[in-house]
């Protein structure tokens, strides 16, 4: 049978980005068994819900704080992380910048978080926190906790006293910076999907689910050893367990996300 890896919930989104970076045999095109048919507009961090969701944003965005493969907080696209006092500050990192060469600065890290505050669930205790109990209408709003500082290097988040679950919070994706430019200024809709702030973005979106993801090699986790392009092999009805394997050995895709399969055999695989 085909080798696959099968990997435990809280890894499905990073899964498609590190998978061959750390597990070896590299690929040109990883090809992935998605069990949605909906286009890439479908997606967006401020509605992530769902483990689909997580493995598309997941690899098409990247947000401040990390967790690396060993679970460790790490840095994001925030080089660097501090207490000063009860603000928060998180250095942005030198040279970050989308496929077509956008920089990403401390401006597009303000910009998505106001955009959560405004799109996201009604209860977000973050936006409270920085913002106060008014609800933001729009960009033009004020939040006095958050502010750009160093000419857009530094974001610097502001509360009464240090919150130890911050830095936690924001590995989250849906904290995830968005470019600003991406973003429609009228709507707050992402309108640009080629240039995102993850390790790879949409090269092309043919319908039906079959999007197709491509490296960034300006991204600062980008390596030789990750697959330089994804495929997403939408699922387009129910099947069963032997069905998605038997797929799976005829090499009609690589990788098969464990939600894809029954609780029983996920458990069986886990246990393994």
């Amino acid at each position: 049978m085909h080798a696959v890896r099968l990997l435990p919930p809280l890894l499905y989104g990073a899964a498609v980005f590190f998978l061959f970076a750390n597990f070896g045999r590299p690929a040109p095109e990883l090809k992935i068994f998605f069990n949605s048919s909906s286009p890439v507009t479908h997606y967006d961090p401020a509605q992530a819900n769902i483990n689909q969701h997580y493995v598309f944003l997941e690899n098409t965005y990247s947000t401040l704080l990390e967790y690396s493969a060993a679970g460790a907080l790490t840095s994001g696209l925030a080089a660097a992380y501090r207490w000063h006092g009860p603000e928060a500050r998180f250095t942005m990192r030198s040279g970050a910048v989308t496929v077509d060469g956008w920089p990403l600065d401390a401006y597009d890290a303000e910009f998505s978080l106001k955009r959560i505050f405004i799109l996201g669930k009604p209860y977000e205790p973050l936006r409270d926190l920085l913002c106060g109990p008014e609800p933001l209408k729009s960009q033009a709003d004020p939040c006095p906790g958050l502010q750009v500082l160093d000419g857009g290097r530094t974001l610097a988040m502001r509360f009464n006293e240090k919150k130890d679950f911050l830095f936690h919070a924001l590995t989250d994706i849906s904290y995830a910076v968005i470019p600003r430019r991406s973003v429609s200024t009228a709507t707050l809709t992402i309108t640009d999907y080629r240039n995102t702030s993850g390790p790879y973005y949409v090269s092309a979106d043919p319908g039906g689910g079959s999007w197709h993801l491509a490296a960034n090699p300006r991204h600062y986790r980008h390596s030789a050893r990750m697959p330089q392009a994804v495929r997403a092999i939408p699922l387009k009805g129910l099947i069963n367990n032997d069905q998605a394997l038997a797929r799976l050995d005829t090499r009609e895709f690589d990788y098969l996300p464990i939600n894809s399969l029954s609780p029983n055999l996920t458990a069986a695989i886990m246990s393994m």
